[in-house]
Parts: C-alpha cells; sequence; structure tokens
C-alpha cells in the first residue's frame, strides 16, 4: 500500500484532477457564451476577464505545485492542497444544481471527488510518509489523537446523517407533500384575462398597471403588473420566464432544473437555525393539466406574497409564473388566488403575431376600447419588445385610463429604445411633472 502513495501517483492524480476541472469549467463557461454576448461590454469584459484570470492562475497553480512534489518540495504539497480545495469548493457549488446526467454534471461530480481524495491523501498519507513531516500536536499526545479521531468520525456521522435525510425528503418526502388546487372553468363577477402564455379568470375590477423591464439581458426579465383599484390585491406575470440556467446547466428542460432548486430550498428552510416563517415552498397540482411550486413570504405589512411557478404536465417545455400580493385583512383576497389559479391554463405558442395584435389594439382604440387595447399591446410586446411604437401606443392607451405609472413606464422604454422620439419624450417630461406634483401635494397632507 505505501508504493500506492508514491509522488508518481500524486503527480498522475494531480494532472487528472487539474485536466477534469478545466474541462468542466471551460464546458461551463462555453454554455454562457451565447448570453454572455449580450450583455453591456463593459461586463461582458469583467466576465472574460475573471474567467480567464481565474483559469490561468488555477492551471499555474497545479503546475508549479506539480513540479515542486516531483521534486519533493514540501510547500509544493501544501499548493497542491490548496488549489485542489478550490476545485472541490468549486464543483461542490455547482454540484448540487447541475444535472447529474449531464456532461457537465459528470465531470463537476469527477472534479469534486477527485479533489477531496487528493487533499486527504496529500494530508494524511504524503505529508507524513513521504516527506518525513514531524509529528504534529496529535501525535505528541494519545489524547489528541483519540479526540481527533472521535471528532472525525462524529463529523463522518453528522455529514452522512444530514445527506441521507436531505435525501429522504428529496425523493420521498417533499413529492406527497402538495397543496391541490381545483380546476376552475370561471366564477361569479370574473372575466377572462389572456395575457402574455397566460389564461385565467379575475374580477372585473383588476386592471392592467403596466410594464416594465426588472433587468438587464442576457435574462431580459419583465414583468406585466396588475391590481385592484384600492390595491388590495396586486398580480404580477413573468413576460419572459427564460430556461438560461437549466440550459447552461444542460438539464433536459426547465421543470427539472427547478424541481431541484425548489426541494433544495425547501430542505435548507427547514434546519432548525433558519426562520421558516419568512419564507416557504412546497409544490401544488392544478387540476390535472399543471404542477409546480409555491413560494410563500410572509410579511409584517400584512401583505402576503404568493409566487407560482407552474408547468404543463404534458409540456415541460411550457411554463409560466404568476406573483400575487394581497392583503390578508380580507379573507375573500384568498378565494380569489384560488380562482385565479384553478383557473390558469399555459398557451405553448402566441395565439396570433404581434403585427395581428398591434392591429387588433388599434380597432379598440379607435372604439374606444382602451383597457381591451391595453391586452392587446401587451401581447404584442411579448413577442417584439424592441419596437417603440406598441410602447408609446400602450403609453397613449394608458394615458387615456389616467393610469400615469404606466404611462411613465411605456415612455421610458420609447426613449431608451429611440432617443429620437420627439413626441414621447415631451409626453414623459410631462408625465413626470405631474407624477412629482402629485407626491409633492401626498407629503404636504402628510
Amino acid at each position: 500500500m505505501t508504493q500506492l502513495f508514491n509522488k508518481q501517483f500524486i503527480i498522475r492524480l494531480g494532472v487528472l484532477v487539474g485536466v477534469v476541472f478545466m474541462c468542466f469549467r471551460f464546458a461551463l463557461y462555453s454554455g454562457t457564451i451565447s448570453w454572455v454576448s449580450d450583455l453591456d461590454l463593459a461586463i461582458e469584459n469583467k466576465w472574460l476577464i475573471y474567467n480567464i484570470v481565474y483559469l490561468g492562475v488555477m492551471a499555474v497553480g497545479f503546475l508549479i505545485s506539480l513540479i515542486g512534489v516531483s521534486k519533493g518540495k514540501r510547500w509544493a504539497v501544501r499548493l497542491l492542497q490548496v488549489v485542489s480545495i478550490i476545485v472541490y469548493a468549486d464543483c461542490w457549488k455547482l454540484f448540487t444544481l447541475m444535472s447529474f446526467w449531464s456532461g457537465i454534471g459528470i465531470a463537476a461530480t469527477f472534479g469534486w471527488m477527485l479533489s477531496i481524495s487528493l487533499v486527504m491523501i496529500c494530508a494524511t498519507k504524503v505529508i507524513k510518509k513521504e516527506f518525513q513531516f514531524k509529528p504534529g500536536l496529535s501525535d505528541r499526545s494519545p489524547k489528541w489523537k483519540t479526540f481527533n479521531k472521535v471528532s472525525g468520525r462524529v463529523l463522518w456521522v453528522l455529514l452522512s446523517l444530514l445527506f441521507a435525510s436531505y435525501l429522504t425528503h428529496y425523493y420521498y418526502v417533499y413529492p406527497k407533500q402538495k397543496i391541490t388546487y381545483p380546476a376552475q372553468a370561471n366564477f361569479a363577477d370574473g372575466q377572462s384575462f389572456d395575457l402574455l402564455d397566460h389564461s385565467f379568470q379575475a374580477q372585473q375590477d383588476l386592471k392592467i398597471v403596466n410594464i416594465s423591464s426588472l433587468f438587464k439581458k442576457p435574462f431580459d426579465f419583465r414583468m406585466l403588473f396588475l391590481a385592484k383599484e384600492d390595491e388590495s390585491l396586486r398580480i404580477g406575470v413573468n413576460v419572459t420566464p427564460g430556461d438560461y440556467i437549466a440550459n447552461m446547466f444542460q438539464y433536459r428542460n426547465s421543470y427539472e432544473f427547478h424541481r431541484r432548486l425548489m426541494r433544495m430550498i425547501r430542505f435548507i428552510c427547514k434546519l432548525p437555525f433558519l426562520n421558516e416563517n419568512e419564507m416557504q415552498v412546497v409544490e401544488i397540482d392544478v387540476g390535472d393539466r399543471l404542477d409546480g411550486f409555491l413560494l410563500r413570504f410572509e410579511r409584517d405589512s400584512g401583505r402576503d406574497l404568493y409566487y407560482f411557478l407552474v408547468f404543463d404536465k404534458k409540456n415541460r417545455d411550457s411554463s409560466g409564473s404568476l406573483g400575487i400580493m394581497f392583503d390578508k385583512k380580507e379573507s375573500a383576497n384568498e378565494d380569489i388566488v384560488k380562482q385565479i389559479i384553478g383557473s390558469l391554463k399555459l398557451a405553448n405558442k402566441p395565439a396570433k403575431t404581434n403585427e395581428a395584435y398591434f392591429d387588433e389594439a388599434m380597432k379598440m382604440v379607435r372604439s374606444n376600447q382602451l383597457i381591451e387595447a391595453q391586452a392587446s399591446l401587451v401581447n404584442a410586446l411579448d413577442q417584439d419588445w424592441s419596437n417603440p411604437e406598441y410602447h408609446y401606443q400602450l403609453a397613449l392607451a394608458f394615458k387615456g385610463t389616467e393610469n400615469k405609472v404606466g404611462m411613465k413606464a411605456s415612455l421610458e422604454e420609447v426613449v431608451k429604445q429611440s432617443p429620437d422620439y420627439k413626441d414621447a419624450k415631451q409626453l414623459l417630461g410631462e408625465v413626470k411633472t405631474q407624477l412629482e406634483e402629485e407626491s409633492n401635494e401626498k407629503t404636504t397632507e402628510q
């Protein structure tokens, strides 16, 4: 056995760990190229510099340490341990989220196992036997020896129990703990909303507030907000629920990625040292059509936030999301939430083209059907967000319903996309002034 842990073996294992890590990192990096290219130039340069410098430093660290090990240098073993620990941490960080059956997932698993093996071998066998390090404190006293052995075994037992508990909850407990929302076709005093890829029933007084971009590319995270006039119920619809991260981690579909992520979050939230009441994660069934996950956030303001992430059971690539914030003081709001989710349906593709939606909206505007026109313009923007004319016409529709907040958001997007749009810039200045005056009046009254 002593020949197994000679310097040549350590060098070969170190080379293997380095090669696996570099392949894993390059594969992960190449998977992000498609969306990094859409970032602003400054951010893209930072991303490129980070990856090049990081991989370069790791490669140099492996090379120097392996050369030093071949010459019997003690510092080289320490350096090899340091870079191996970094590899272990890097692979472990993504190992928890990656698809185990993907090429990146397999590489991360090998990198994680090989790196910790290299660390343990260097720490236990090589340092003591091959490089004749002087005995440490633990070797001077039998008590320290016993303490190290016992504490090490206790640590491994605790980690094993934690891992076993996670697997038990992941595969057995969580799939059986679901909230079921009965399918509902419609309800009294309700109307049908066909917005983006979502179709649901809601109350008559629910109106579109605004549509805005919350994050930059590549995620293009844009939200459509609806609300009751008294704002006791607000709904946010994700305009573009992309699968960037799921694709980057090589999952077969978005559902598999979110199942891993949500069950992991749920397990972490259940740990004793965390406050479970701040956020709760639970799986849901919506009739026989949809399933997914619900994140519940309890707020001190008296308003709960329910974030529904749903998937079509027959087509896992079809997904949708609704964020619903409602006032807990009004008990009817909880029933309304159940009715909205129970009536929810997802469309695999738009019912019409963006041009058809725009033409439909213009006809509605001429007929003074401004609320209906807003819905059609939102559906047009879902397919062509970079069209400033769509945003401008939506702003005019908001103006007709005296929705200054939505009007401001749409005009800001027009000016952002088309800085020379004079009418939009003038109208934006006017609505900003009006909003500032209203804000000052409220401050004075208070």
